[in-house]
């Protein structure tokens, strides 16, 4: 059996014949794989929908997946199926106008009809929204409040023997928060 003396990672791919993927360093020191994919964000095309087919067309159907280049449009009708595949590209220039990176990624639009699927899908998209929306504009306590004042001598308790400030800064705040979510 050969014995083989790798010093990096690319000659072992190489001994192997195999291309090494290549790898470009974020900027937060990780590694990166370079593809020529942008990253799409699904969710974004949903919360977008009504501006790219109208509102009518929206309230019957909602994009249900983007895969191999076809986009799956569940509709609760198959009236609304129809119309909305007159509109085809129409629809996939409104969605690259919209989201550049998803230009030449739509080759076809396909349909989908199931009206108790489609109430399912939307109920679950309205409660993700709706659960965003709650933790962005959750209540937090005020500085001069007796419960505030309460919790934060609690915490300044607990982390009395942390010499570093900025340490026990950054935790007594972590202790805050996570006393007032629990609420």
């Amino acid at each position: 059996m050969a014995q083989h003396n790798f010093k990096h990672l690319n000659s072992i791919f190489s001994s192997l014949g195999i291309t090494a993927p290549s790898y470009e360093k974020s900027g937060r020191g990780r590694l990166k794989k370079n593809t020529s994919e942008e990253l799409f964000d699904f969710l974004s095309l949903i919360k977008h929908w009504e501006e790219i087919v109208g509102q009518r067309i929206a309230q019957n159907s909602i994009p249900l997946k983007l895969t191999k280049g076809t986009l799956t449009i569940l509709t609760d009708h198959s009236a609304y199926s129809s119309m909305v595949s007159f509109l085809d590209e129409k629809i996939r220039t409104n969605i690259t106008e919209m989201f550049p990176m998803l230009r030449g990624k739509i080759d076809n639009i396909k349909f989908q009809v199931n009206s108790a699927h489609f109430s399912e899908q939307q109920a679950k998209f309205i409660n993700i929204c709706a659960n965003n929306q709650k933790r962005q504009s959750s209540f937090k306590m005020h500085s001069q409040s007796p419960e505030y004042k309460r919790l934060k001598k609690e915490a300044d308790a607990l982390l009395a023997q942390i010499e570093d400030c900025d340490l026990k800064e950054t935790l007594t705040s972590i202790f805050l928060q996570n006393r007032d979510s629990k609420k």
